[in-house]
């Protein structure tokens, strides 16, 4: 197995120019794979090792949930619990039905809340501080209120009063925003601010000795990777240093860590650390509440897929500027895959998922679930045809290409598109399958579409 993921991956970096990848792949406490591939500093010739720091972006959000359930395991919260009960700015509202959004629904991303754009005042003070803002095409303009804390983001959101994409607990759209609440609540109900109480309960007692929030600790760590990024598309990458803070957004995700801290944290979804997380509250968060692609689900923090060749599946991934990560976890086969990347926008679910696949007998090439093409008639594309945006700066065009078929437009990127549905269609973004399906259907034809895990409704 070992040179078989080994050449897999160094395929994959040279042909999606990734600066640098680590890999870990763990069997019932065997390691089967753990080493780097490419370069942590290209610059410098300095190789990613096993021991090289990451970021590891929304896999963050696992580890808000796993804090939630730990103060319900100590009768401090429970997940029926509103929001606004910790979070009156929320019952100050003029939209009321921000009172109905329960924790369960946060943790599920089932809240209503629709993609919203306070994480660019969150990220602001380091965006606007960028030396690779112009590099990177952002506009400054988008980032002038910044989002200090917690506190100012909830303020801020309940003024706005968004609407509601569907009722609470009717409909999976993927939210910064509702983790940004939730870090706030493991602080209000444990009275310690959220990056000190996962470092006193979750990283120390796992023995997670190279994970850190504060890039300001990473000196003094060693063996840290420098950031990357694509520019125009995927053919360009160029170093962009500098990791980003988003204090009000922390626990949405901007924790650092290692493949092999991870492994170390996949112990806990494999049900071997009671003394972090209860069986009852582990079954919470590893249930398949929320539907998010056919077969998949959405637990508390993490992705689940109940039934893939016999083994339940719980993993989830990350990314933002300079961080690519992914942590899979076979629960049956006792499987764990962790991979991180340095760059933003490369196949690193694909990655980890093949090493999963090794570690448990399976083909490397096993996909999580299998779409046949399926041709679309005139009027069924023209049902689909338009232009779809969030508050988060997605842009997406859907139109008909030279073929007559499908073409999917993502900012400037033309992304190779195929119809599986008379209302879904599949996009490759740079190696990795994202399923886009058409929701809302009204006369002429959606009304929104989800891509990403979210819900981006369409524009005249």
């Amino acid at each position: 197995m070992l040179d078989a993921y080994k050449a897999y991956l160094e395929r994959t970096v040279r042909e999606r120019r990734i600066p640098g990848v680590a890999a870990l792949v763990k069997r019932g406490g065997e390691t089967l794979f753990d080493e780097g591939v490419g370069y942590a500093d290209r610059e410098a010739s300095r190789p990613v090792t096993p021991d090289t720091i990451f970021g590891i972006g929304s896999l963050t959000k696992s580890f808000t949930a796993l804090a939630i359930m730990q103060l319900v395991d100590r009768g401090e919260l429970r997940v029926t619990d509103p929001a606004a009960d910790y979070l009156p700015a929320l019952a100050s509202s003029s939209n009321h039905d921000l009172t109905r959004i329960t924790l369960h629904h946060l943790l599920t991303n089932t809240s209503g809340l629709p993609p919203l754009p306070y994480l660019n005042g969150a990220l602001a003070r380091s965006v606007l501080a960028d030396a690779s803002l112009e590099l990177l095409e952002m506009k400054p303009e988008k980032y002038a209120v910044p989002l200090d804390t917690y506190d100012e983001l909830i303020s801020a959101l309940a003024a706005d009063a968004p609407r509601l994409l569907r009722a609470p607990g009717t409909l999976f759209s993927y939210s910064n925003d509702g983790f940004a609440m939730l870090g706030r609540i493991v602080e209000l109900a444990s009275g310690e601010d959220y990056e000190e109480y996962v470092r006193r309960h979750v990283l120390e007692p796992l023995g997670m000795t190279r994970s850190v929030f504060d890039p300001s600790e990473l000196a003094a760590l060693g063996d840290s990777t420098e950031l990357y990024s694509y520019i125009g598309g995927f053919e360009r990458v160029e170093p962009t240093p500098g990791w980003w803070e988003a204090p009000a957004m922390t626990s949405a995700g901007f924790l650092k860590s290692t493949t092999r801290d991870l492994a170390r944290y996949a112990e806990v979804y494999l049900g071997k650390r009671p003394d972090v997380l209860s069986p009852a509250s582990l079954e919470a968060m590893t249930a398949p509440h929320a539907r998010t692609w056919p077969g998949r689900h959405y637990g508390y923090g993490m992705m689940v897929q109940p039934d893939y060749h016999g083994h339940k599946v719980v993993e989830h991934g990350g990314n933002i500027k300079g961080v690519g990560a992914w942590l899979t976890v076979f629960q049956g086969g006792d499987v764990v895959s962790a991979l991180l990347s340095n760059i933003t926008g490369g196949p690193v679910s694909e990655m980890a998922w093949t090493g999963a696949n090794l570690g448990a007998g399976l083909n490397a090439e096993t996909r999580r679930q299998e779409f046949a093409t399926v041709p679309l008639s005139e009027q069924q594309l023209a049902r689909l045809v338009g232009r779809y945006v969030s508050g988060e700066d997605v842009d997406v065009t859907v139109r008909r290409g030279a073929d007559g078929g499908p073409e999917v437009v993502v900012g400037k990127q033309l992304l190779s598109t195929r119809s599986v549905a008379e209302d879904s269609l599949v996009v490759d973004a740079n190696g990795q399958d994202s399923l886009m399906e058409f929701i809302d259907a009204g006369p002429t034809g959606y009304g929104a579409v989800t891509f990403g895990f979210r819900v981006l409704e369409r524009v005249a």
